[in-house]
């Protein structure tokens, strides 16, 4: 009898094992990846509405979506249950914060019987008033309004010549990294073409002449003959030790000491290089880069610019395509 009874609860252990692992089904994984789109720099109180897509059931059937956003609630957000309606598409509208900073957003489709698909993207919040500080701590001489935009520019009086202490904004060209937040902020990029018609009526871009008048009047000596040559040591006296969003933007390097006392506010915006359908920005926190009015003589689709590295004492001279290479542009009258 014990031996019958050992046989039984030893069927009756294999039978309930089986039933155990029959009853367990391994997730399966969703086709694609969740998408939305959302610029990388953005302005407090603008509302985007995030529409998630890219993501479906190996039936190609539909999924739901859920939000989080640390910076607005704590609490996620559905959007979309999976057997919601198709009209019903996930979309979430989001309203951008009001302290400049960073954030993230997160977007998860989930399906029963699926392991849940998320994409987390990080945003910069900028403001124009708010995310640039220290940048106005040098000296000016007053203040420009630019009557096409009623855009404001402080402007400074340097060898005679009244300079832009802030980069162009006016319309065209390019925005950095294609952020249009940016542009109060960064300025505008604009190739040479453009550059030499956007100025505002009385301004003008700077030429080589004008040039060697601000290094002789920064510097105290008289530049070399040669007036497309480098500027040595002034890049200091053109920095000024500014802050965005809280993030130093000039390095400390002991070859420059910025001391920001010509009143030119220069700050390491970088460049773009553009072309058809195609645009690739570069060189922010390295490069301070402003066209010229000169056309390279020995290459007419080129013309001159002047800039500063982040760990050299001297103003440089480069050039570039005309309508290829995108830069900032100061004004001079």
């Amino acid at each position: 009898m014990p031996l019958l009874m050992a046989a039984v609860m030893g069927i009756a252990f294999t039978s309930c094992h089986k039933d155990k692992k029959d009853d367990t089904t391994a997730k399966l994984y969703l086709n694609g990846s969740v998408k939305f789109n959302i610029p990388t720099y953005v302005r407090p109180g603008d509302i985007y509405e995030l529409t998630p897509s890219g993501v479906s059931t190996k039936e190609h059937g539909s999924v739901g979506y859920v939000w989080k956003v640390p910076s607005v609630s704590e609490v996620s957000d559905t959007t979309r249950k999976q057997n919601d309606p198709v009209s019903v598409d996930g979309t979430y509208r989001f309203r951008v914060p009001n302290k400049p900073g960073s954030t993230t957003i997160t977007c998860t489709a989930f399906a029963d019987g699926y392991y849940n698909s998320t994409k987390t993207v990080t945003i910069v919040i900028v403001s124009s008033q708010e995310s640039l500080t220290g940048a106005t701590e040098s000296g000016e001489t007053g203040v420009f309004v630019d009557s096409r935009d009623r855009r404001k520019y402080s402007y400074v009086t340097i060898g005679g010549i009244d300079w832009m202490s802030e980069n162009l904004r006016y319309m065209g060209g390019y925005d950095f990294d294609n952020a249009v937040a940016l542009r109060d902020i960064f300025g505008g990029y604009y190739s040479w073409n453009e550059a030499a018609e956007a100025c505002p009526e009385g301004w003008r871009l700077p030429d080589k002449n004008d040039w060697a008048s601000f290094y002789a009047s920064v510097s105290g000596n008289e530049p070399a003959e040669d007036l497309l040559s480098t500027f040595e040591g002034i890049s200091g006296k053109m920095m000024v030790d500014a802050r965005f969003n809280d993030d130093r933007l000039w390095e400390f390097w002991p070859d420059v000491k910025i001391t920001g006392e010509s009143g030119f506010r220069a700050l390491p915006f970088g460049y773009g290089i553009v072309g058809e359908n195609y645009s690739k920005f570069d060189g922010y926190k390295e490069y301070a880069i402003w066209w010229t009015a000169d056309l390279c003589e020995e290459a007419p689709d080129k013309a001159y610019y002047r800039y500063i590295y982040k760990d050299k004492g001297d103003l440089f001279l480069g050039n570039a395509g005309t309508d290829s290479f995108v830069a900032n542009v100061r004004c001079v009258r």
